[in-house]
């Protein structure tokens, strides 16, 4: 399990919110359960992804809270006579998350120290990245910082044919 500390959710309330949100994100809903969703452009690209959990006539979106001030942005070009209130609220709970099966759930408490970030969680979860370059960046620099060159795997440049380093 994975741990991540939430500060903020986005809520959609009012008696047109789910059908509003139905319409517009990549998964549908499952009373009481919290899954991951899309939100598209119109060309079918990915432009959000974020966790979802409906209860009722309410729907919360989870995602950091950068992203959910561009969410809600989103959300409110659409919104053109939909009897819906979007809020981000805040919270204080932490979030567990199985990467390989998405199962979820809530927990008052962190047993642990080893809290993980969106990000992290976008790419342990294999979900798609905006930034991949970035972290693959970050990463090479990592390996060349913190190994030994006998310890360092072979890296190889396709565009240059040679081992990384020895171009």
């Amino acid at each position: 399990m994975q741990y991540l500390k939430l500060d903020k959710v986005l809520t959609f309330e009012g008696e047109d919110a789910v059908s509003f949100l139905d319409s517009l994100i990549s998964n549908e809903f499952v009373e009481g359960k919290i899954t991951p969703s899309f939100l598209l452009f119109p060309d079918g690209k990915i432009n959000y992804w974020f966790l979802t959990e409906k209860n009722g006539q309410v729907v919360n979106i989870y995602q950091n809270k950068d992203e959910l001030l561009k969410i809600k942005e989103t959300f409110e070009k659409y919104k053109i006579r939909i009897k819906c209130e979007i809020e981000i609220k805040d919270i204080d709970v932490y979030l567990k998350i199985n990467p390989d099966t998405f199962e979820s759930g809530f927990e008052n408490n962190f047993p642990g120290k080893d809290l993980h970030t969106w990000n992290e969680i976008t790419l342990n979860t294999e979900l798609p990245t905006k930034e991949p370059t970035t972290q693959l960046s970050f990463n090479l620099l990592d390996l060349f910082t913190n190994y030994s060159e006998e310890e360092r795997p072979l890296i190889i440049s396709f565009r240059e044919r040679l081992p990384v380093g020895e171009q």
